[in-house]
Parts: structure tokens; sequence; C-alpha cells
């Protein structure tokens, strides 16, 4: 598996604690990873306080939240924290953008016009961080006259969003400067997403440059394959139950049949493990990411990384890092 120019992100919840995870992407800084991303999600470790941490740390790796939504965190904080981390880590960082998850509902809040809010937020960090005083009233949030009290360093961060469904890629190929293809591990999978990129794309302002598209898939691997597959379709039939991987997002796999129910077979949970990222060895790792290269359609991968019950953060990336080595 070689092709220099793919990009190789790493991806991690908050459930480890803040030394495995510095350990973790202080190795992968050190193995050549393109980036890193740290989950910002409700009552889970601070994202943005380890980013920082991880930025002072390490040497060429770019961090970002994976991903900051504008509901819980206004767009001038998040500004001001992307350009915090510019800062800390001489540029090496990317501003990751969502519409918010599950999560929201604990905290009582709802996800209203989720299109116009999110678009309304890039406009407002992309000016703030270019040191431009910026005005928009959103749904959901107001920004009247603000700047940023602080220089960013030039070019200011790129602004990625991450997506699942059509109408978000295509405001994000319309108005980002990466694209995270949320969860889609198939050529077919992605190819539908970047159908509904492309449309945006089409009226996208050329001032915005190059857009890339990154494919971010989940990861379960441990020496012993078969706990890793056990795991992975655990998790996802827990997924499907809550209705995470709905109708919607299955629909483009010609999985649609599976959603919600809870009578589904290992095997039918192994369709969508499959479809959705890689689970189980090295090998299973090596294989996944090859056929991601070979598709032709991205230019890199994220690996969101879990590990089995009571495995070790250190042995999971070991055999994550082997894969791509491969």
């Amino acid at each position: 598996m070689t092709n220099s120019s793919f990009e190789r992100h790493l991806a991690l919840s908050g459930a480890w604690s803040a030394a495995d995870t510095l350990g973790c992407v202080r190795s992968a800084d050190e193995t050549g990873v393109d980036g890193f991303w740290q989950t910002d999600v409700e009552f889970s470790r601070d994202c943005y306080s380890l980013l920082g941490a991880i930025g002072a740390a390490t040497s060429n790796i770019k961090v970002a939240p994976g991903v900051s939504n504008p509901y819980t965190r206004h767009p001038a904080q998040i500004a001001a924290a992307i350009g915090t981390l510019s800062d800390i880590t001489g540029g090496r960082v990317i501003a990751g953008l969502g519409a918010g998850g599950s999560g929201l509902t604990r905290i009582g809040v709802v996800r209203s016009d989720p299109l116009t809010t999110v678009a309304a937020a890039v406009h407002a960090i992309r000016a703030l961080l270019a040191g431009e005083r910026h005005s928009v009233k959103a749904s959901t949030f107001e920004l009247n006259d603000g700047a940023l009290e602080f220089p960013v360093a030039k070019p200011p961060p790129r602004i990625a969003i991450v997506a699942h469904g059509k109408r978000m890629y295509a405001l994000a190929g319309e108005l980002a400067d990466i694209v995270v293809i949320g969860n889609y591990a198939t050529v077919e999978g992605i190819t539908w997403a970047i159908e509904h990129i492309r449309k945006g794309a089409s009226i996208r302002s050329p001032a915005l440059g190059e857009l890339k598209v990154i494919g971010r898939v989940d990861v379960c691997v441990a020496d012993n394959r078969s706990n890793a597959r056990d795991h992975a379709r655990k998790r996802t039939r827990a997924f499907l139950r809550s209705g995470y991987y709905g109708v919607a997002f299955l629909e483009p796999l010609g999985l649609a049949s599976l959603a919600g129910r809870d009578d589904l077979g290992d095997d039918e949970i192994e369709r969508v493990v499959d479809a959705t990222g890689f689970a189980g060895s090295t090998d299973d790792v090596s294989r996944g990411t090859t056929s991601l290269i070979d598709s032709g359609l991205l230019h890199g991968v994220c690996a969101r990384l879990e590990t089995v019950p009571g495995g070790a953060l250190s042995d999971a990336w070991h055999i994550l890092s082997q894969g791509w080595a491969n």
C-alpha cells in the first residue's frame, strides 16, 4: 500500500485519558500521520484542552476538533479557539465543523435549521480567522460587528465540514475547504456522497481554492480478529437500534431495510460493519485503506479508532499504524 500523497488522519473520542491520548498522537506524529481529530461532544473530555496539549507536544501533525457545532459553541468562540490553536501549533490546525449530534437533546438544545446555521457559522468563522469584522443574525446565534482581538497567522486555518446527509454534502462542497464523508467505507457509499458534494462544488467560489475530500471510517482492531469483529457488530447493532444509522444513511449502500430492526442476524450486521469501517486485524486495515486509495475518489482517510473492551489504546494504534504501513 504505497501512495505518499494520500493522507492518513487519526480520530479519537474522549474515552481515553489525556496521557493515553497524548502518547498515541505523539506516536502518530512521529510516523508521519497527517492529522488528528479529537471529538467535541457533550459530557466528554474537553476537546480544545486536549488539542492544545497535543499541539504543543507535536511537530508536524495537524490538529482539529472532530467536530465543533454552532449550537453548543458560538462561532466566535470556535474561531477564537481555532485561532489560539494556530498560535500554539504554528498553523497546524483545521477548523472542524458539523451540525451536532444526538447529544444535543441531553442538554435541551434543538438542532434547528442545520443547513442555514452551518452556512452562517462557516462564513462567520472564516471571516474572523481572516482578521475581518463580521455581522450575522442566524436563527440560533448572532454576531454583531465581531472581530478577534488577536491576529491569526496567514494563511488562515482551513475549514472542514463533516457531513452525512446529501444536502449537507452539497453545502460542504460549496463552502468548505475540506469535506469529511462520515462513515462510508465502500466505493458505493463514497461515490454517492461525492455526487452530492459535486453539486455544491459546481457553484463554489474559485477564491476558495481546491476542495479536499476525506473519508472518515470507524476502525476497531485487535490482535484477536474475532474479538474486534464481535465488538464492531455489537457497536453497529446499537447504532442501528438508536437510529444513528438510519434509512437515509443506509439507502445508498442498499441496506435501508436493516434500519431500526431488532431481529438482525450476524450476517446482516456484518454487512453494515464492512460498509462503515474496518474491523479486525492489521490485514483488514491494510485491505480497507488500499480499497479507498485505489478508488481514486478521496484525498485521504480518517480512522476513528476504537478498541475492544479492556483493550489498550496503544495496542490498537500499533495495529492501525502497521496496517497503514503495509
